[in-house]
C-alpha cells in the first residue's frame, strides 16, 4: 500500500497530473511525466511492484487518505485536477454511470410496448420509484431528472445540465 508520505516522496503534482520528483528506476527520468493510459481511459502507474491509478495517487497525495471509490466530478477519466476528484459510496457512482443500452436515449426512461408509451422508473437504496408514464420521451426524462435531484442532490445522474 502506498502512502501520503511515499506519494510525496516520488511524485509531484501539478495541474492534475503526476511528475516523476525521484526516479525508481534508470530509465525513468526526474521531470517526466508519470504512466500510461490504460484501456479503460485511466492513467496508471507502477510504483514499489503495484499499480495505481493516477487520480487515486492525487487523491491521497492532497488529503491522506485512499477511500474505496473516487468520482471524477465532471465524468471525463482523464482530468485528475484534485478539484474534479471526489469520494463517492458504491451507489452514487452507478448512479453517475453510463447509460445502458435500453429504448431510450434517456436515464430511467424506457418504451412500455404494452401501453404504447414511456415508462420512468428511478432507484433509490434497492427501491425502484415508478414515476409515471408518459406520452413523450422528453417529458419522461424530465421527469426523471426532478426526481433524481431530489433523490441524489450533486451525485445525480442527469439527462441534462451536463451531468452526463
Amino acid at each position: 500500500m502506498i502512502t501520503q508520505e511515499k506519494a510525496r516522496e516520488f511524485f509531484e503534482y501539478r495541474d492534475g497530473k503526476l511528475f516523476w520528483r525521484k526516479s525508481p528506476l534508470n530509465h525513468i527520468y526526474v521531470g517526466e511525466r508519470v504512466g500510461t493510459t490504460g484501456l479503460h481511459g485511466y492513467r496508471a502507474v507502477g510504483i514499489e511492484k503495484k499499480i495505481f491509478y493516477e487520480h487515486r495517487i492525487i487523491f491521497l497525495y492532497h488529503y491522506g487518505y485512499l477511500p474505496k471509490i473516487i468520482d471524477h466530478i465532471d465524468k471525463c477519466k482523464t482530468n485528475n485536477c484534485i478539484e474534479n476528484l471526489r469520494p463517492v459510496t458504491h451507489g452514487a457512482n452507478r448512479q453517475r454511470g453510463k447509460l445502458q443500452g435500453g429504448t431510450s436515449q434517456y436515464r430511467g426512461v424506457c418504451w412500455h410496448f404494452q401501453n404504447k408509451k414511456w415508462r420512468v422508473r428511478i432507484q433509490s437504496h434497492l427501491k425502484r420509484e415508478h414515476l409515471g408514464d408518459f406520452d413523450n420521451e422528453l417529458e419522461g426524462a424530465l421527469a426523471y431528472d426532478k426526481r433524481a435531484k431530489e433523490l441524489f442532490g450533486e451525485y445525480a445522474g442527469l439527462n441534462f445540465g451536463g451531468n452526463n
